[in-house]
């Protein structure tokens, strides 16, 4: 069994960009129902009051070839996840900084999976620039 061993629970919310938390994601088929799931940190909005995290979803699911930007994470053990993932990055969400207080983070990717998801952010236009 591969079982991966927890990195750390977050004491205090400093999510870093391409880090793994574990964050409540709405389904996208039944509104204000929520699932706690693995999210990648894809980008940190610094332009308002309060931060904002875009949050893109990971799943177990294999990529699905039709649908433009999902990401076969290669190195999800890495990344502390406990099994085979794809970051599906047309499925985002914005937090504010604030609600990762007391989340879990499982890891960090790794540079090529950091690379493959920055790609699939900026493709579909969620990102502009780095």
């Amino acid at each position: 069994m591969n079982k991966v061993a927890p990195q750390n629970h977050a004491a205090s919310a400093n999510p870093q960009l391409f880090e793994v938390w574990r964050l409540p994601f709405e389904y996208d088929d039944r509104p204000r129902v929520f699932k706690e799931r693995p999210v990648i940190v894809g980008d940190i909005e610094e332009d308002s009051v309060e931060v904002f995290i875009v949050s893109v979803k990971v799943t177990s699911h294999a990529p699905r070839p039709q649908f433009p930007g999902e990401v076969a994470l290669l190195d999800w053990k890495e990344a502390g996840l406990a099994k085979p993932s794809t970051a599906r990055c047309s499925h985002i969400a914005r937090f504010p900084k604030s609600f990762f207080e007391g989340r879990f983070r499982y890891g960090k990717l790794s540079t090529r999976d950091a690379d493959a998801v920055d790609a699939a952010l900026l493709e579909l236009g969620i990102l502009t620039s780095r």
